[in-house]
């Protein structure tokens, strides 16, 4: 160990003074991460929101100050804050690696006070690059030990029959601070914050129902994800890592650095998305662990919210919410509350409460479900229909002119400003009898687009316009609703949303798919389940001929997964085939969970004859690209026998409760 990482070490355990855990313990506390983990304790039990510590990123123990935010400070005010206070120090890390020593201001000797006596000056010169600053969070930590008292219970309960360690019901401390209604920017939802790629393999998420936001089932969801990741990966610190990481990036890690030990990992890893988050998570679970063990220690005696009570009952029919919350005499509002999953497409009336769902009633003596009159019973769920936007349109003429209301409309396209609607955007009805209509478009001399959007010109192509506007062509396909990428006219509005394809393949935090999308440094890539050059020849704009003899591959040869494919990006970027490629797999897995649902996994071990393909088509009854989430580390053509394999056991939803 260097003498920089002795005293970070040691500066780390001074301000915890907490002992590291047995070696028996299920969550063991490496040494080296002890100053990651006094750190968040200082961030969640010292720190408001209303300061920040200036840090450098790799040696947690490493604190140059504090950063105060005024009260009611705004996102980017508190960014521009935050960058304000980082470049002095960033600026006399830069001095500092260059060798100067004397004449230092107050920030140049405040700066080296934080560094141990001799540090050497390339270290100094590479801290330049990793300042950051952390916000507080001990007020908020403070509320979540409050509302934790309502779920605790639950979250107990669940984790003992799932055969998982109680300890594990900190973990929504780090997440949401037990907000059922939080949600993050990059799109995580719920008490456990999930992702809705990762929510679909145990949840539905839909347009009638998001159940991450219900924070009873999104819990056992939880465990059923964690007992997932211990099985893939093999120990507790992994498994948490790859809670946020991904099972499938945490064995690659693994693979990578050759140690199973996280403390050697986070050292030694540098995946492109194994950043800040990834690397401090498990320390931040342990962090929350150690509060949630002994709080009054950190904030004193704390009251807790109490337990909900409901009764539950099961929807046999498609029932509107309005109806039902009158029959059983409590306010909508009342009902929608005790129900965080239904969302506003429902509480609107745009669809019903689907069949099969268990519907929470505020209270514990309510009237039989059956004495709810036939003629709020329906057999079907509200039907969609699409309407695409006319020139001289208004969100509210469109309501009046198929009988339903402006919030409806709003709550089932996930509207927020009724008067953000553009020519030839496609809006679902909520009812069937729509009237036929004929897409907008601008055909007149000098023409232009509404903000937001692209004007088809003579000429145009659909790839050239996604070139042109820093998208792709898959993007703009799935943002108009295009049947087919080849046929598009002069005249045409085409709605450009920069923000749905700026995303890069794999950045998605804790996605469900573990599989890397990203094209080779040479150019090149692996062949994944699902693929054919006949994607990739679209995707990259070319002909699959030319991909073929690019390869070598005949007209009958097979294209087996796992094998190595040269590409030719000169007509379109490697990002660009990258979001491509994953749109097109996150709409395979959506399909997929959109009629089953993983309920656990089973082992086994391979036998001989057997390979990959079989297993998944013929032996388990499941897709190869699951199969192949679940064993990330094994290729096709490495399946040997006696190789331990994990598979997912899957349920179908069935048409009945779709519900969307």
């Amino acid at each position: 160990m260097t003498q920089l990482a002795k005293w970070v070490m040691a500066v780390g355990i001074a301000l915890a003074a907490t002992p590291g855990a047995a070696a028996t313990d299920l969550f063991p506390r490496p040494e080296a991460l002890e100053p990651n983990v006094a750190f968040w304790l200082r961030i969640y039990s010292e720190v408001p929101s209303t300061r920040g510590l200036i840090h450098d990123t790799v040696h947690l123990g490493v604190v140059y100050g504090e950063v105060v935010f005024p009260d009611g400070a705004s996102a980017r005010e508190r960014n521009r804050i935050a960058d304000a206070a980082r470049k002095p120090i960033e600026k006399a890390l830069e001095a500092l690696g260059r060798g100067r020593r004397s004449h230092l201001g107050p920030t140049g000797k405040g700066v080296l006070a934080s560094w141990p006596r001799g540090v050497r000056s390339d270290e100094l010169r590479a801290a330049a690059s990793r300042v950051r600053v952390q916000t507080g969070q001990a007020d908020r930590f403070r509320e979540g030990l409050i509302r934790a008292g309502r779920y605790r219970d639950h979250i107990h309960a669940t984790l003992e029959e799932a055969g998982l360690p109680r300890d594990l019901a900190a973990l929504p401390h780090v997440e949401s601070s037990f907000n059922p209604a939080a949600r993050s920017r990059a799109g995580a939802a719920g008490l456990w914050q999930f992702t809705a790629s990762t929510a679909r393999r145990f949840m539905r998420v839909d347009r009638v129902q998001d159940q991450r936001r219900d924070p009873y089932t999104s819990t056992r969801a939880a465990a059923q994800l964690l007992a997932q990741n211990l099985e893939i990966t093999g120990s507790w610190p992994l498994a948490i890592t790859a809670y946020n990481h991904g099972a499938g990036g945490v064995r690659r890690a693994v693979r990578i650095t050759g140690s199973t030990d996280l403390a050697v990992i986070v050292e030694k890893y540098r995946g492109r998305t194994f950043g800040f988050a990834s690397r401090n998570f498990y320390a931040e679970f342990l962090a929350a662990r150690e509060i949630e063990a002994d709080p009054e220690k950190y904030f004193g005696p704390l009251p807790e919210a109490p337990v909900e009570r409901f009764e539950i009952v099961r929807i046999e029919h498609f029932v509107p919410a309005g109806a039902l919350a009158k029959h059983f005499g409590f306010s909508t509002a009342q009902l929608r509350a005790a129900n965080p999953a239904l969302k506003e497409t429902v509480w609107s009336g745009a669809k019903h409460i689907p069949k099969g769902f268990e519907l929470r009633l505020p209270a514990t003596d309510v009237r039989s479900l059956a004495a709810l009159p036939a003629r709020h019973r329906y057999a079907r769920q509200i039907p969609d229909q699409n309407y695409t936007v006319r020139r001289g349109d208004a969100l509210s003429k469109i309501a009046a002119r198929h009988g339903v209301t402006q919030r409806q409309l709003m709550a089932l396209n996930g509207l927020r400003n009724p008067n953000r609607i553009w020519i030839g955007q496609k809006l679902k009805l909520p009812f069937a009898k729509a009237p036929d209509v004929v897409a907008g478009v601008y055909d007149y001399p000098g023409a232009r687009a509404p903000t937001g959007s692209v004007l088809v010109r003579a000429g145009d192509t659909l790839s050239q316009i996604a070139r042109r506007f820093g998208t792709t062509t898959a993007e703009l396909v799935r943002q108009n609703g295009l049947g087919d990428r080849n046929r598009i006219r002069i005249g045409q509005v085409l709605r450009l949303d920069r923000s749905d394809g700026s995303r890069n393949a794999g950045s998605e935090r804790r996605a469900g798919d573990p599989t890397d999308y990203s094209v080779r440094p040479d150019g090149s890539i692996e062949v994944e389940a699902s693929e054919t050059l006949g994607h990739y020849a679209a995707w990259l704009g070319i002909s699959v001929d030319a991909l073929r003899s690019r390869n070598g591959i005949g007209r009958n040869s097979r294209l087996d997964v796992g094998r190595r494919i040269e590409l030719d990006f000169v007509r379109v970027r490697p990002n660009e085939f990258e979001t491509q490629r994953v749109a097109h797999h996150r709409a395979l897995q959506r399909a997929y969970f959109k009629r089953f649902e993983i309920v656990g996994t089973r082992t086994h071990r391979a036998r001989s004859g057997e390979s990959l393909w079989w297993l998944a088509e013929k032996h388990f009854g499941i897709p190869l690209w699951l199969l192949r989430h679940y064993n990330p580390d094994i290729g096709s053509r490495e399946l040997h026998v006696g190789t331990k394999l994990l598979a997912p056991r899957v349920r179908g939803h069935g048409p009945a409760t779709s519900g969307g």
